[in-house]
């Protein structure tokens, strides 16, 4: 996961870092960080906006806590997904 370029948690090889289910409008994930770390984390769809929540978690991560993702259009990410930390 990429938090403004600055860090990247992401597993090697071809196993995902995130398994998860997704209903209607949410998703719950199971996560596994590179640096040994686990949880269970929320997404959810808010009009145009995604929130991740991290549910339970133990070890270490760079995933943050809370997060809001919107789409940012004409930007240097070409229309892809920006997150925001929750303040």
């Amino acid at each position: 996961m990429d938090q403004g370029g600055n860090k990247v948690d992401e597993l090697g090889g071809e196993e995902p870092s995130f398994v998860g289910h997704v209903s209607g409008k949410s998703a719950t994930v199971a996560f596994r960080s590179a640096f040994e770390g686990t949880g269970k984390a929320s997404l959810t769809l808010h009009g145009k906006q995604l929130q991740w929540q991290v549910l339970q978690h133990e070890g270490e991560s760079w995933l943050p806590e809370s997060a809001t993702l919107h789409r940012v259009r004409n930007s240097r990410w070409g229309g892809q997904l920006k997150c925001e930390l929750a303040r």
